[in-house]
């Protein structure tokens, strides 16, 4: 049996953040994480999702299924730098406060 990793991280970076945040981490920036994940346990469900955390509490998630993670590289193309958070509402994001 051949072993296959279920999640893949795409994207571990820090990037420029609009100084409007209300927490973020040194130099203004932001946490971008893109990860993939493929379920193989009952119960799990695939999803492709990026996650955007500008302090303890301060974290935008966009999420879909991984059949749809074309999508999900788009719309992080479509972010631009400073990051802004009124740019991750409009792009479909939604704030939560754990991952």
């Amino acid at each position: 049996m051949r072993k296959t990793p279920r999640d893949f991280v795409h994207i571990d970076e820090m990037w420029d953040a609009d100084p409007s945040w209300e927490s973020y981490f040194l130099k203004t920036s932001v946490w971008v994480y893109v990860d993939t994940f493929r379920a193989e346990l009952a119960g799990d469900s695939d999803y492709a999702r990026i996650v955007i955390q500008g302090g303890d509490d301060l974290i935008w998630i966009y999420s879909v299924p991984l059949n749809q993670s074309q999508q999900l590289f788009e719309v992080i193309d479509k972010i631009e730098k400073p990051v802004k958070q009124s740019q991750l509402e409009l792009l479909g994001f939604k704030r939560s406060e754990e991952l």
